[in-house]
């Protein structure tokens, strides 16, 4: 029975009134691919990208403001989109080859002292046989040789990249000129040159943490050592 305060077909089981339905009950709207792709840039930009401001980011900004007194601290969003994407590929090849030359300027050093990185040797013991004395010792010189040369090959390696990255760096900042304003072009250059600074001193403290915690990191690349039954003996 209806009370006369609740018109039929307006009342539940109950008697009552329903309730309006709850924000969180209604239709959602339809979000367009466009709209869910630009959405996700946003947060990405605003989210993994600190040296950008995290607010009022525009994908379809042109025009920077404050470009005109802009100093190593200016964001990036400073930068026109036109040139964002270079000044990221600009980045990225430097942060490579960067990592190149500390790989290959420590193993130049090495291979100039005569060691190797202990990573590279290679110790294997010969099975089911005892050499003598100067079969052992060739047993160990190939040892020598093997880790000279797989140390050899990688500063190979690491000149080769070195070349090939300095080349594709050297395109691409020529292309960076013949498009981008001068005050454009100096911002670009003076963060690329900050984040350069930067990850050299990463690798460089790196390094000096591995070398604190299992000593030098290498071994002389010349030492033959004695087999095991002469070490026994002594």
């Amino acid at each position: 029975m209806h009370s006369e305060k609740d018109p039929p077909g307006l009342s539940d089981k109950e008697g009552s009134t329903p309730s309006t339905p709850k924000p969180t009950q209604q239709k959602r709207v339809a979000t367009s691919p466009a709209d869910k792709e630009e959405r996700r840039v946003r947060q990405n930009v605003s989210h993994t990208d600190p040296l950008r401001s995290a607010s009022n980011v525009s994908l379809n900004q042109q025009q920077p403001t404050g470009l005109e007194s802009a100093d190593d601290n200016t964001p990036r969003s400073a930068i026109h989109n036109q040139h964002f994407p270079t000044f990221k590929l600009l980045r990225k090849l430097n942060n490579k080859i960067i990592t190149a030359r500390h790989h290959k300027t420590f193993l130049v050093d090495l291979q100039q002292n005569g060691q190797v990185p202990k990573g590279l040797q290679v110790k294997s013991a010969p099975t089911g046989a005892e050499l003598d004395l100067n079969l052992y010792q060739e047993w160990e010189e190939a040892h020598v040789i093997l880790a000279n040369t797989l140390r050899d090959i990688l500063i190979r390696h690491w000149i080769t990249t070195e070349v090939n990255l300095s080349n594709l760096i050297r395109d691409h900042t020529e292309k960076l000129k013949a498009a981008a304003s001068a005050p454009q072009l100096t911002l670009i250059l003076g963060l690329i040159d900050k984040a350069n600074e930067s990850k050299t001193q990463e690798l460089t403290s790196r390094r000096r943490r591995k070398e604190n915690a299992r000593g030098t990191g290498t071994s002389a690349a010349g030492r033959v050592q004695p087999p095991p039954q002469a070490q026994d003996a002594q």
